[in-house]
């Protein structure tokens, strides 16, 4: 079972840096993503609009993390869905193939309805299907793909609330 606790601005470092290792480990086998130039700590709270950080934890180990915020310029808001946006979910190499992300969007999904929220969103790079598989088994129901500025292929993917049994 994972712990997750909310990471105040004098420990984001723990989680930016498993962001750019595990970014460093996907360049090494040519499946860039997450351009290091966001994961350092100034430029990372910019682009986020100050982001609430979360540590995810197994037996007092790091094992991951992931950001959460209110608004994304790249979902249309007037639809007036209120949700949260997942960002930059990351597990540790060490953690791969054990569930914790999963485990992790399943605890996300928990919080945002806990908080009266509608939906959870976010978005995943289209040629990684692994990616698919995981948002999918999760509830996550994916939206058309959008091609972003910088020519990547992205595909949005949202989770309604309250979930039903």
């Amino acid at each position: 079972m994972l712990d997750v606790e909310e990471l105040g601005h004098d420990r984001l470092e723990e989680y930016l840096s498993m962001l750019r290792e595990r970014a460093a480990w996907l360049e090494e086998r040519g499946l860039p993503m997450w351009d290091p130039a966001y994961l350092e700590r100034d430029a990372f709270v910019e682009r986020y609009g100050n982001p609430a950080c979360y540590l995810m934890k197994d037996d007092d180990q790091a094992v991951g993390g992931f950001a959460l915020v209110d608004r994304d310029g790249a979902w249309d808001d007037s639809d007036g869905v209120e949700a949260c946006y997942v960002h930059k979910l990351v597990v540790r190499r060490s953690g791969a193939g054990k569930g914790y992300a999963a485990e992790a969007l399943g605890w996300i999904l928990d919080f945002a309805e806990s908080r009266g929220l509608d939906a959870v969103r976010l978005d995943y790079y289209a040629d990684r299907p692994y990616l698919a598989r995981l948002y999918s088994s999760c509830g996550f129901a994916a939206r058309p793909d959008r091609v972003m500025p910088d020519g990547t292929r992205i595909t949005p993917a949202e989770a309604r609330l309250p979930r039903r049994i």
